[in-house]
């Protein structure tokens, strides 16, 4: 009975862990980031669209993300103080779907740590990572049109 519950608790615990891959994104994302550009590559000319349900896209533009691995929390601020100067609080994680490629996602909590928005977040593709530059991808609508926009962020 004993060695029942010991490999039923080993297997909970394999189950719960996070791959080798996601622990390695953590750990990279880990540290304060500046949004650098918001850029839409697909498309010329500007583009008015709002993120996140927070901001326009220009507010983005040179905004501060701190990233705390330990707690899955952190924050964004904008430097544009035309777009509001308090901080937003988030909790974020890698998320997996299974096809070889890895997502950012994030959902907005309050002091509490509690979420703001139903439980609901956002999700964007990882397209490049590494110690120094980070690039997340998203298509967001712009009158009725799906747009791709990619955020580009340095530490």
């Amino acid at each position: 009975m004993k060695y029942l519950i010991l490999l039923l608790t080993l297997i909970t615990f394999s189950a719960c862990s996070l791959s080798k891959q996601n622990r390695s994104y953590r750990s990279m994302i880990n540290g304060q980031w500046t949004l650098q550009s918001v850029t839409h590559p697909n498309n010329p000319g500007e583009f008015n669209a709002d993120l996140f349900n927070t901001a326009n896209a220009f507010c983005y533009n040179e905004s501060t993300w701190n990233f705390i691995s330990n707690n899955s929390t952190g924050s964004y601020s904008f430097s544009n103080g035309n777009c509001g100067q308090e901080s937003n609080l988030i909790r974020w994680s890698i998320f997996e779907p299974g096809d070889g490629s890895y997502q950012f996602q994030f959902k907005p909590i309050d002091e509490k740590k509690k979420s703001t928005n139903n439980n609901a977040g956002f999700r964007l593709n990882i397209d490049a990572l590494n110690e120094t530059s980070m690039t997340l991808s998203t298509t967001v609508n712009v009158d009725g049109t799906p747009f791709l926009i990619n955020l580009n962020f340095i530490k």
